[in-house]
Parts: structure tokens; C-alpha cells; sequence
């Protein structure tokens, strides 16, 4: 039997943990944040990161929820796992080198959060529990609760208090503006809808429900 999920995970927060205190030591940090997150200076091009995620999670629709203190990315593509765990926390850490269908990359691109957030959560159904863990210093993942028992996996942006207008704003324009040439580019998504308050916006909608709809 391999190792039981808690206690892999417990032994990938202490060694990114290790990573973490040694660049420290060596003042590391700020070359490592330029190069992973100073890089995408447009605060809405998570957007397209969290998308091309999604499409790698095959999933088929998405939902972009717009909350005066974060947002909230929500997709029906297959659940987290280990490898995709150890990726997102990673920094050039990808399974999809093989593949060339697959247009993400979890250990770079995922870093674009970073713009409008300094803690970023995954809740998702993972090896049959529903979990959710937060990203302390790009790479510690740290379990915490939640309340999230469907089968969908939600990326949680708490947003950054000096960033949150103008992420809102950025975020309001690129789904209005690009959504359509987004999803010309991915084969699995087939519905893209986000929530703002009151208002609701859809890209391709389709005859069926989707599992967003309230």
C-alpha cells in the first residue's frame, strides 16, 4: 500500500518547507518572484492560466465568481491528485510535457495568482475526501477546512488588499472582452459563465443545464 495521503502531504509541506527557509538563507526570494510572478504584470492573465487548467482537468464547463474581497474559479474537470498537487506548488514542475494537447503549466503559470493574491486556496475532491488546502509562499501546501462538498474543484482567490479593485476591474474586462477568443483555443470547455453581483455573463451556452446553474 502506498503512503497514505495525509501523511504524503504532511512530508511535501515539510520539504517545500526546507526550500522555502534555504532561499531565504541565501536571499533567493526576489530573484525567484521575479521570475515567477513579477512576470505577468497584467493582473487579469490568471484568467487565462486558471482556464487552461481547467482544460487540462477536461473539464467542460467553468465559472468565474466575482466577490468584493476574492474570486472564486470553479470547473467540473476531474479531481485534484498528487501530481497535480506536487505541480501547483511547484515552480516548472508539469506532467503535460508529453502531452501536446495540454497547453498548461502548473508549476509557471499558476504563479500569475500571485499578481492579485497572497494565499491561494484548491478545494477539491481528492482520493475520494473533500479537502482544500491553501499555498503559503508559493510552494507550502497547508491543509484547512472547508465547506465545499461537491464534486467540482473551486480555486479561491482571497485578494490582495492594495490589488482588489483593480483585479476586479482587469478580471470584469477580460472575461467580457476575451472570452469568446479564449475558448477557441480549448477543446473540453464548452461553457464559460461568471457571476458579479447581480449580474451574469455566458460564453457558449449549451442546450443542457450546466452544474452551475442555480
Amino acid at each position: 500500500m502506498g503512503t497514505p495521503f495525509h501523511d504524503w502531504l504532511d512530508n511535501l509541506c515539510a520539504k517545500r518547507q526546507r526550500w522555502v527557509s534555504a532561499s531565504h538563507e541565501n536571499n533567493f526570494d526576489r530573484g525567484i518572484w521575479n521570475a515567477t510572478v513579477d512576470k505577468y504584470a497584467d493582473p487579469s492573465h490568471f484568467i487565462f492560466e486558471l482556464l487552461q487548467n481547467a482544460e487540462d482537468a477536461e473539464a467542460s464547463c467553468v465559472c468565474f465568481r466575482l466577490e468584493p474581497t476574492r474570486i472564486v474559479f470553479e470547473h467540473d474537470g476531474r479531481p485534484f491528485n498528487r501530481d497535480d498537487i506536487e505541480g501547483i506548488t511547484g515552480i516548472g514542475n508539469t506532467t503535460k510535457l508529453d502531452d501536446g494537447h495540454k497547453i498548461g503549466c502548473f508549476g509557471i503559470g499558476f504563479k500569475s495568482v500571485y499578481v492579485v493574491t497572497e494565499r491561494p486556496e484548491v478545494h477539491s475532491l481528492i482520493e475520494d475526501e473533500s479537502l482544500a488546502f491553501a499555498i503559503e509562499n508559493l510552494v507550502v501546501p497547508k491543509l484547512i477546512e472547508t465547506t465545499h462538498l461537491d464534486a467540482t474543484t473551486q480555486i479561491v482567490l482571497p485578494l490582495r488588499a492594495d490589488r482588489a479593485k483593480l483585479a476586479l476591474t482587469r478580471a470584469r474586462e477580460g472575461l467580457a472582452a476575451s472570452g469568446p477568443r479564449s475558448l477557441l483555443f480549448l477543446r473540453n470547455i464548452k461553457r464559460l459563465e461568471w457571476i458579479d453581483g447581480d449580474l451574469r455573463g455566458r460564453q457558449k451556452p449549451v442546450t443542457e443545464p450546466g452544474p452551475f446553474d442555480q
